[in-house]
């Protein structure tokens, strides 16, 4: 099993794929906010989803954080779950690769306008698995994370990383 994350403890979000590229299932990523503090990833929660589809993890892909954004907290965000999932995954024995931003959306989606990385990423993954709602279970539009975390998966599992 494959499993992408799109990173960031407000608006990431997971998706375990077989290794076939088969869509499992698809979740928002568990986070939880202390008072005055921000959102932080639930470790326990992460690793409760993984294994309640009990096949054996091949490789955890994670996109990695982003070097300069308009925002420290996104940065910030990223970073801390990260590492969180970074230390996770070797604390289990989990394969995990890092994945940039701009490998799996040029190799994914191509050329895309400026601006219009969401939707070409919701295009392609509708696309791929035509059938799939790509929703989370607060919603009932198209998740931004959810979308993406599919995409990574499926670029781990393409490039065969």
């Amino acid at each position: 099993m494959i499993v992408g994350v799109d990173n960031g403890s407000c608006s990431g979000a997971m998706v375990a794929l077989t290794d076939d590229g088969e869509v499992l299932g698809y979740t928002r990523l568990p986070a939880y906010k202390p008072k005055k503090q921000p959102k932080e990833l639930v470790l326990e929660e992460f690793v409760e989803w993984v294994k309640m589809w009990e096949e054996p993890v091949s490789l955890v892909a994670v996109e990695r954080p982003l070097t300069f954004s308009r925002s420290v907290q996104a940065m910030r965000s990223m970073a801390l779950c990260y590492g969180q999932i970074q230390g996770l995954c070797a604390g289990l024995g989990w394969r995990h690769e890092g994945i940039d931003v701009r490998a799996w959306q040029n190799a994914m989606l191509g050329y895309f306008p400026k601006g219009q990385s969401k939707r070409a990423a919701l295009r392609k993954a509708r696309q791929l698995a035509p059938s799939e709602k790509w929703c989370s279970s607060r919603g009932n539009k198209p998740h931004d994370g959810i979308v993406d975390a599919y995409l990574i998966g499926m670029y781990a599992l393409e490039k065969k990383i």
